[in-house]
């Protein structure tokens, strides 16, 4: 994962490129300070204004601040974005999805499969109980689910033998277990197939549980045998925020009832362009300043 955290004061991305120098980090190493560095986008900007910009795995975000700042202030608030940047690069993990293209890091338990790419286009990736009493299952990698109140999965389940004689379509229903990080099924929700046919789209949501902070997604057929099973060809996770809370949140800019990094984010540039935001006042001395951004992008970095 490479990041960009630059700052540019001309229009035009060739200027952009050959003039202004650039913040390029790897999340393992220190930042270095690089010029013509990568420019990702490049926004027209006032004369009287510059600009900060970052690109994160091909997201894209802007900061912009009066050029009229004392100096001193500029520098903190550059400061303030390049430490916004690394925290971004190091909370940026999206949930993880599996397709025949990106998979990596899932988990298949059959011992004479492999995750590939032609494997899962075919349909390879089956799951049901075998003679021995192994049930195949398929398993993401760790994620983050901090400020999440629910996971939803778009998937492709994928019943190669549904017109053979003997099967049986209540042994298709497949099950999408959270589990902690030791392993443990902390809930779990079945999907079962309306009608046979060899393929099919089911959207699954299941809460996470409160308190959870990382989690690992796990597929499971536990009825299914050699015929009436089915396989995974695509789950794509999405994280569900969770419910905002009533009262507002010192920190919470954005008043969805969650702190996190786009909220640092929100402050920042309300700062550099000098403008009110709500619930901005995080240490309740009622000033808002950049002491608010610090303390706000501490809080983040350690929840």
């Amino acid at each position: 994962m490479v990041l960009v955290l630059g700052y540019k004061g001309s229009a035009s991305r060739a200027e952009c490129q050959t003039k202004s120098y650039f913040f390029v980090c790897n999340p393992e190493t220190q930042p270095t300070f690089a010029p013509r560095a990568t420019v990702v986008q490049v926004e027209r900007s006032a004369k009287q204004k510059a600009t900060f910009l970052f690109a994160l795995s091909g997201k894209k975000g802007i900061f912009a601040c009066p050029t009229n700042l004392q100096p001193v202030m500029k520098k903190i608030l550059v400061t303030l974005a390049t430490a916004l940047a690394i925290s971004l690069a190091a909370h940026a993990q999206e949930l993880p999805q599996f397709t025949a293209s990106n998979f990596e890091g899932w988990q298949y338990n059959n011992p004479g499969i492999s995750l590939t790419t032609t494997d899962i286009a075919r349909g390879n990736i089956v799951l049901y109980v075998t003679r021995q009493g192994l049930a195949l299952q398929l398993t993401s990698p760790l994620f983050s689910c901090q400020s999440l109140d629910s996971i939803e999965a778009s998937l492709i389940w994928f019943t190669q033998y549904y017109y053979d004689s003997s099967f049986d379509l209540n042994k298709t229903a497949l099950t999408m277990a959270i589990d902690d990080e030791t392993g443990v099924a902390l809930d779990s929700v079945t999907y079962l197939p309306e009608a046979a046919g060899s393929t099919h789209y089911p959207v699954i949501r299941l809460a996470v549980p409160q308190g959870l902070n990382t989690a690992r997604v796990r597929f499971v057929s536990w009825k299914a045998d050699v015929v009436s099973c089915g396989a995974i060809k695509r789950a794509l996770l999405t994280g569900i925020a969770a419910t905002p809370h009533d009262d507002p949140l010192p920190g919470d800019i954005d008043s969805n009832g969650v702190v996190n990094i786009s909220d640092a984010t929100m402050l920042i540039q309300a700062l550099m362009l000098e403008q009110q935001v709500p619930n901005a006042d995080f240490d309740g001395n009622g000033i808002i300043n950049i002491t608010d951004a610090t303390l706000l992008i501490d809080y983040v970095l350690r929840h």
